[in-house]
């Protein structure tokens, strides 16, 4: 009995609670969207025509309650001039999501088209094979474009004469360009992942106060960012990697540009010989370039510009840079903070100071890093290359000859050790000759040293090697020194010494002449 009054009761509870277990209208939805259903090109010409036969399947057009378009498959294979979706003249709020949109022939549509809008949002949708994946010809404002995948498209997002765009956590692969912007202002290109787009993945061009940010591109044999004509653009933080690519364009290109910033970006292209220049800036002025780390053959090369701060950079090459008429330029930041890590600068860094004058070395080349001959020179070259995880250094020295007496000076040799972020000229060395636990020198970047040991025994050399971000590392060497054996140049150096040997060859000479004088007498 107890156990059936336990189950009557429980289902008099369910059944009370069904209305509060019951879906939402948008739960509901939400739950048909999971899969796509095949639905026909979609055109919607003002705010009327959202409509559920325009493919609305949400919402009243408000910000908290915008249209929602989704869960639908639209192939625009056989109609080469009708575009997937397109939408004009509004200004309703709008979400178009989780669609997907193809075409298997080439064709001069797009997969999204927007013309005279504002507030709207494209997520969450796949884009594959027309001309333009996602394309806003002309006045369209306030509208974000975000975790698509847009894949073989002559232009996977175009976006014209337009206003307030963020084009955001994208995925561009495949296209001949991954993302165009024109004619426009406040646009934002961040977070994206190119790969494999074969000219440009992101062009920009007569374009104001906008942001390039945290996009990465990788493998493609263009352009990585070009930006022509434009003010108050800020490229930052973008990793474009050519590794093993073939390219055909800058890493970053910069023409006829002003007030703009290029900044902590970083830019790889290995096993490429004569690849092009990983950043170039034409006909420019007022760019600031700092922060960058540049791992190409080519590093930077600057034609007709003028007032362009570069300090604070990587350049991980083998060849300088290429200046042609760069005038009223800096290429470090004054003293201490310094100019650029060079990785073929030779010079030493012995000195400190502002006019490297000062004995003991600082972290900045002795002697400036001169560029071309129109004083274009990095007065203050780093000699760490500090825009990498630092590491230890490793140390290492020979010791010459290996074994000997206390009359030996032993030369002791540290030029094999090596660090990865710090030139060998920066990298300092210091000395325990006897291995007592205590340096016998101070620190210095001569790492070359000579001693001669007073007492015969068993000694442990010790090197301790420090990079420029302060890791040091120990390493020691065991050396015999055996008591000194006097000869015979030692004896006759001897003042004390030779008046005896003489007198004793006087005495023996006076001792042969008696004898031979006795033997004669009869």
């Amino acid at each position: 009995m107890k156990w059936r009054f336990v189950a009557v009761l429980l289902s008099v509870l369910l059944v009370l609670g069904l209305p509060f277990f019951q879906p939402t209208a948008h739960t509901a939805q939400r739950a048909i969207v999971q899969s796509y259903s095949v639905h026909d090109p979609i055109d919607i010409g003002d705010n009327t025509e959202f409509t559920n036969a325009s493919g609305v399947v949400w919402g009243s057009g408000t910000q908290s309650d915008p249209y929602i378009i989704e869960g639908w498959e639209i192939d625009i294979s056989d109609d080469h001039a009708i575009d997937g979706i397109r939408i004009w003249d509004t200004d309703a709020h709008f979400i178009v999501r989780d669609v997907y949109i193809h075409s298997i022939v080439a064709a001069a549509n797009s997969g999204i088209s927007l013309h005279s809008t504002a507030n709207g949002t494209i997520m969450n949708v796949s884009l594959e094979g027309p001309a333009a994946g996602v394309s806003c010809p002309s006045f369209v404002n306030n509208t974000v474009v975000e975790k698509c995948i847009i894949r073989n498209c002559t232009t996977g997002c175009a976006v014209y004469d337009s206003h307030n765009i963020s084009v955001v956590n994208n995925t561009f692969s495949g296209n001949e360009y991954g993302l165009q912007f024109a004619d426009g202002d406040n646009i934002t290109a961040s977070g994206n992942s190119f790969a494999a787009n074969t000219w440009r993945s992101i062009d920009i061009s007569r374009v104001n106060d906008s942001v390039v940010l945290d996009n990465n591109i990788v493998k493609s044999s263009g352009y990585g960012v070009n930006v022509g004509h434009c003010r108050n653009v800020t490229i930052q933080y973008n990793v474009i990697d050519s590794t093993n690519q073939t390219t055909n364009g800058c890493g970053i290109y910069v023409i006829e540009t002003t007030s703009s910033r290029v900044n902590f970006n970083k830019m790889t292209s290995q096993n490429l010989p004569g690849s092009p220049r990983a950043l170039g800036i034409d006909f420019s002025s007022h760019i600031q370039v700092v922060g960058n780390r540049i791992e190409r053959e080519d590093p930077l090369a600057m034609w007709h510009c003028n007032n362009i701060s570069v300090y604070h950079n990587s350049f991980v090459t083998v060849q300088l840079v290429y200046l042609s008429n760069v005038t009223d330029s800096v290429w470090d930041n004054g003293y201490p903070n310094g100019g650029n890590f060079w990785s073929i600068y030779s010079g030493w860094d012995w000195m400190s100071g502002p006019a490297q004058n000062m004995s003991g070395p600082d972290g900045i080349g002795d002697s400036p890093w001169q560029l071309d001959m129109n004083n274009n020179t990095d007065y203050y070259p780093l000699m760490t290359d500090s825009l990498v995880p630092n590491t230890p250094p490793t140390a290492s020295f020979a010791i010459s000859p290996t074994w000997g007496d206390t009359a030996v000076n032993f030369l002791l040799d540290a030029s094999s050790s090596t660090d990865n972020q710090t030139l060998f000229n920066g990298l300092q060395v210091r000395w325990d000759f006897d291995g007592n636990g205590e340096w016998d020198t101070s620190w210095s970047t001569n790492k070359t040293a000579d001693h001669k040991f007073a007492d015969a025994g068993n000694y442990t050399v010790k090197l301790e090697a420090k990079d420029g971000g302060g890791l040091t590392a120990v390493i020691g060497v065991n050396l015999t020194v055996n008591e000194t054996e006097e000869d015979l140049s030692d004896l006759l150096s001897d003042p004390v010494i030779i008046v005896a040997i003489i007198a004793v060859i006087i005495a023996m000479v006076a001792a042969f002449v008696l004898l031979s004088r006795r033997k004669k007498t009869p």
